[in-house]
């Protein structure tokens, strides 16, 4: 594998980093333009709390100047379609300023969850299993492998069942092991998406690996967006990011 999972696991582009520190703090470096993500300054605002007279401390106001200086979309507050851990908000200004940092990804994150979803309840010829986004801004050491709260485990064994993994795929499995675990879960992703685009190219193959999308591919381009499905469970569909400040943990 060419690349470095490292380069891109919980690391967004934050395109609107700028943007949003702007409406937040009151106060900023000469060179915001210039910052390179996971800098000190932004590190030593979140993880010590310094704050100056005039920067924004309430969550809830946070989130609503970021729309209403449109760095984030105005439908995004009191959204009926998603929520922050059981609030309309994210929890922490820090939160705030992540997620804002990156609405395109995160839109597409959102609607790459859905797809994700749409996808194994086609190969399950079940409803919907979740419609409603919750996402989680939390450090990547607090994040578990999240095969554990997918049901794809059916798909993966009808899979082995049908044809041996192709060998860049079984090597993969292999080298995931030794990864810390988001690195281990976008690596099984990755072969398990490889595994059934092999069996999809295969003469005679099962119908349903043509009828049916392959419904990995949404979950690795998630990790490549910077962001995690964490898992799906009543009704609702678990999205993970990393607060700003958790640059070397993974």
């Amino acid at each position: 594998m060419d690349e470095d999972p490292k380069d891109f696991l919980f690391r967004p582009s934050l395109p609107r980093l700028a943007e949003a520190m702007r409406v937040v703090f009151h106060e900023l470096p000469e060179k915001i333009a210039e910052w390179q993500r996971w800098s000190t300054g932004v590190r030593f605002r979140f993880e010590r709390n310094e704050r100056l007279p005039d920067d924004l401390t309430n969550p809830e106001e946070a989130w609503e100047a970021l729309a209403t200086h449109a760095v984030i979309p105005t439908d995004w507050v009191q959204s009926p379609q998603r929520s922050f851990d059981n609030l309309s908000y994210p929890q922490s200004i820090a939160a705030c300023v992540a997620l804002a940092s990156d609405p395109q990804g995160v839109s597409a994150t959102e609607e790459l969850a859905q797809e994700f979803v749409q996808r194994l309840c086609a190969w399950r010829s079940s409803a919907s299993l979740g419609t409603h986004i919750t996402w989680r801004v939390q450090r990547v050491r607090e994040w578990h492998n999240h095969h554990h709260g997918l049901p794809i485990q059916g798909i993966v064994a009808d899979m082995l069942r049908t044809a041996d993994a192709p060998p860049e795929s079984a090597k993969m499995r292999i080298d995931a092991g030794r990864q810390p675990g988001p690195a281990k879960a976008y690596m099984l992703d990755l072969a398990n998406a490889m595994h059934w685009d092999h069996i999809a190219a295969m003469q005679n193959h099962p119908a349903q690996y043509t009828t049916q999308q392959n419904p990995f591919s949404p979950l690795v381009r998630i990790w490549r967006l910077g962001y995690a499905l964490g898992t799906i469970a009543n009704s609702e569909i678990f999205l993970v990011a990393a607060p700003l400040d958790d640059a070397d943990s993974l």
